[in-house]
């Protein structure tokens, strides 16, 4: 039985996880505390609480450890760009609506020789691409989806 990837529209109906929210400050906001520190003499507490920023990310920015053009994304780096995973979605829906599904297998090593091609294969464990890559870059890309081939 082969498992193929098609281009369709998901829905789900599952109830959604309580995750925890990162990030629920303005970088205008953490720059008007900063200010209101250096220039008032703003306690660093009371900041916190005036402009609802952590009182930690204050302290990290005073003493130069971020920096506003730092992307703010936790975890580890990508392994392929957002816009090569892009490129390969795009590939993907292209064959998909020509008629020519990609397998798991296709769409891996795909994947594994653009990683090798732009030298990026310290990074790929057991020399390729694995099944959690797989199983994210479907979720990271809800118009792909897995199918099941029909066989009479």
């Amino acid at each position: 039985m082969k498992f193929v990837m098609m281009a369709s529209i998901k829905k789900h109906n599952f109830k959604s996880k309580l995750k925890r929210q990162l990030f629920q400050y303005s970088e205008d906001a953490l720059q008007r505390a900063v200010l209101e520190i250096r220039d008032n003499n703003l306690g660093i507490r009371e900041a916190s609480r005036q402009f609802s920023v952590p009182k930690s990310t204050i302290q990290d920015r005073l003493k130069g450890c971020s920096t506003p053009k730092k992307i703010r994304k936790p975890g580890p780096q990508p392994l392929l760009t957002v816009e090569g995973e892009d490129k390969i979605a795009a590939w993907v829906l292209n064959l998909a609506k020509c008629g020519f599904p990609v397998t798991k297998l296709q769409l891996i090593e795909t994947a594994t020789k653009i990683m090798k091609d732009t030298g990026k294969q310290h990074l790929l464990k057991k020399g390729k691409l694995g099944e959690r890559w797989y199983l994210n870059f479907i979720k990271r890309h809800p118009k792909i989806s897995i199918r099941e081939a029909e066989y009479k």
